[in-house]
């Protein structure tokens, strides 16, 4: 990688990290890990988007336990690591669907999107299966959580875009994934 696409990398990979604080605080229980995984799996190389990922979950965890108050419980603490899980089984959906060549604004991003939220909401629904909490899982809270990664996605996307136009020495070349 060279020296631009490395510091492209860095700024992008700070602007999504900083997206993912931002969401943490505001949008705690509804975080869009998925979103935010997918456009990862978009446009960074594979050990800066599992970073990012796992950057993205501590920084959750870390905003709900320490200022949304939640409870220090092993059930608490048992879906933390599930949501942990989960957004990495997002991750590497997006990855496998994406190939080699994703390319940011395509149908296969949207089947990207689509098939790491069944991955990320699959995980979620073994893990209530096992502790308790199938009724978090109605047709309509699973629509509202689908509708926010959705349009977190949309966001990301118009973002980089918007980033890679106005600033590509800084975010790279426009609409395209960072090399590998």
């Amino acid at each position: 990688m060279t020296k631009q696409a490395t510091t492209a990398a860095l700024l992008w990979t700070a602007t999504l990290g900083a997206s993912a604080i931002f969401g943490s605080y505001f949008f705690a229980c509804v975080f869009p890990f998925v979103a935010l995984a997918t456009i990862a799996a978009l446009t960074l190389d594979t050990r800066r988007a599992a970073i990012l990922v796992g950057s993205a979950w501590l920084a959750n965890q870390a905003v709900g336990f320490g200022f949304r108050n939640y409870p220090h419980t092993l059930d608490t603490y048992g879906w933390g690591v599930a949501i942990g899980v989960a957004a990495f089984a997002g991750l590497a959906t997006a990855r496998v669907v994406l190939g080699k060549t994703p390319v940011l604004v395509s149908p296969r991003s949207l089947l990207a999107l689509g098939t790491a939220f069944v991955a990320y909401e699959g995980v979620l629904f073994a893990w209530a299966l096992v502790v308790g909490g199938l009724e978090t899982f109605s047709p309509r809270i699973v629509a509202t959580i689908a509708l926010n990664d959705a349009v977190w996605f949309a966001g990301l996307v118009a973002l980089r875009m918007v980033l890679t136009r106005t600033a590509p020495a800084l975010f790279g070349a426009k609409g395209r994934a960072l090399p590998a």
